[in-house]
């Protein structure tokens, strides 16, 4: 079982999910696999959730 600590405040969560400014990276295959079926409202949750890296892509 992971464990989630959720110690930050989710200011907004919005609707309007783009395939935007944002990189998941997972270090391993259960990490991605987590990351793939997670159903929490944001992906950032769901990389904090998995294990994964959650950055926003510096344009």
């Amino acid at each position: 079982m992971l464990e989630s600590s959720d110690d930050e405040v989710i200011e907004e969560v919005t609707t309007d999910v783009e395939p935007g400014p944002f990189k998941v990276w997972c270090p391993t295959p259960q990490a991605q696999s987590c990351f793939s079926v997670c159903l929490l409202p944001t992906e950032k949750l769901c990389a904090k959730m998995c294990g994964c890296m959650y950055s926003l892509r510096v344009i």
